[in-house]
């Protein structure tokens, strides 16, 4: 009679510390304190940003960019799991991020952009396969045609169309350069679903200089020294893109190469609508 109490107060105190241990756990993974990642978790972190990473280039060429977010969730293993959707599951407002939720809709029809080469010097570069919707693409082809009758030459489109999942990628990977702060990252990228570059009302393009000058990052500011930004500023509009974030826009860190595509009725409608990378 004693060895089984024995035992039963031993199974209830295993059974308590597991539960402690996994709430401990849990509080790990999922408690961002003010929004900065702890050293477990920027170690979890870059795990997953090795593995998403590897993933993404197991996808076929040329379809990286359009990775589907569950598809990336499934690659990952039950902890890791946890850490990114206690993440993005969360509402950015909570760390200061001031945006819309462009989720929720179907993928458009999009056109792929290939064969895009930019120089560094006497070599030469191709971007991957970048992807704009049907409706966008006409006024982009016609706007890149212009700005290559007047300058001699074009811009290349760094970034278009990025699935949710590449975003995912892509949030989890800047993290490195904010501080692995959760906040400040969202100074110069978006949760997915909450970007343009994946809106189905006003989906967003990265511009590149044909010799390699980018104009989002923190090295993005170096585009307003060219005349490519200028003729942008003037042109644009005419095409229905628009800057998405000026520098007087202090949401949102200065992109001079970041530009969205907007209807001529929605623009009419939404001028002063918040805007997210």
């Amino acid at each position: 009679m004693k060895r089984k109490k024995w035992f039963l107060l031993v199974l209830v105190f295993v059974v308590l510390l597991g539960g402690f241990l996994g709430i401990r756990h849990y509080l790990i993974l999922t408690n961002f304190k003010e929004g900065a990642l702890s050293p477990a978790q920027i170690k979890i972190k870059d795990q997953i940003v090795e593995k998403m990473s590897s993933f993404i280039q197991s996808q076929p060429e040329g379809k990286w960019v359009l990775t589907p977010y569950n598809d990336l969730i499934r690659s990952l293993n039950f902890r890791e799991r946890i850490f990114v959707q206690s993440i993005f599951r969360r509402n950015p407002k909570k760390f200061g991020f001031d945006g819309p939720y462009y989720g929720g809709g179907t993928e458009p029809e999009l056109v792929p952009m290939e064969g895009q080469r930019y120089f560094i010097g006497s070599d030469s570069f191709e971007i991957s396969p970048q992807y704009v919707p049907r409706k966008v693409y006409q006024d982009l082809r016609a706007m890149l045609d212009h700005i290559k009758g007047d300058l001699g030459r074009s811009l290349l489109i760094l970034s278009g169309w990025r699935s949710d999942g590449y975003q995912a990628s892509l949030f989890l990977k800047q993290m490195k350069h904010y501080g692995n702060s959760i906040t400040a990252t969202l100074k110069a990228a978006s949760f997915p679903g909450y970007s343009e570059h994946a809106s189905p009302r006003r989906p967003a393009v990265d511009f590149l200089t044909e010799d390699a000058v980018a104009g989002s990052g923190s090295a993005g500011p170096a585009l307003t020294t060219r005349a490519e930004y200028y003729w942008l500023l003037q042109w644009a509009g005419r095409y229905n893109f628009y800057l998405s974030y000026p520098r007087e826009d202090g949401r949102h860190q200065f992109e001079p190469g970041h530009w969205h595509w907007e209807s001529p009725s929605d623009r009419q409608n939404s001028n002063t609508f918040p805007l997210s990378n």
